[in-house]
């Protein structure tokens, strides 16, 4: 099952961490979000553990391309004008921040993705923050941004 699989790929504490912090139907949220993207089970496991109080493990070329303390900055300020953390809450944050700024969602949304996920691949970023949640995202780009 999914939830083996995942125990194998994290910890079992993390998995039930993590489950214990969502409401009841978020894993098939998460599963609904990343199934067309993954070929196996061992392929969606991966992709769900993302979404997971995890290490990631940074593509290396998508780190450099993405990541920088000007992003981080960047990334902070995005964040500051998301106050609903539903999909469409996100989605209208970061359109706001956008359009403050007079850039295009890439320049933001991607330096987010790889932040998130390690890769330049998923599914809209607006659903990646929606499912990791807050607390998640913060606590990922509190450690980004002191290491950089």
């Amino acid at each position: 099952s999914l939830i083996v699989r995942l125990m194998e790929i994290s910890t079992a504490a993390v998995v039930d961490k993590t489950l214990a912090q969502h409401a009841p139907g978020w894993i098939y949220e998460v599963v609904d979000a990343l199934k067309s993207r993954a070929s196996n089970l061992n392929t969606l496991a991966q992709q769900v553990s993302l979404f997971m109080d995890a290490p990631i493990n940074y593509d290396e070329a998508a780190k450099v391309k993405f990541l920088s303390p000007e992003s981080a900055a960047l990334c902070w300020h995005a964040l500051s004008h998301i106050t609903d953390w539903s999909t469409a809450g996100v989605e209208v944050g970061l359109n706001k921040f956008i359009e403050e700024r007079g850039i295009k969602l890439g320049v933001v949304a991607q330096p987010l993705r790889v932040l998130l996920t390690g890769t330049t691949a998923s599914p809209s970023i607006h659903v990646v923050m929606a499912l990791m949640g807050r607390k998640l995202v913060t606590e990922r780009l509190a450690l980004w941004a002191a290491a950089v």
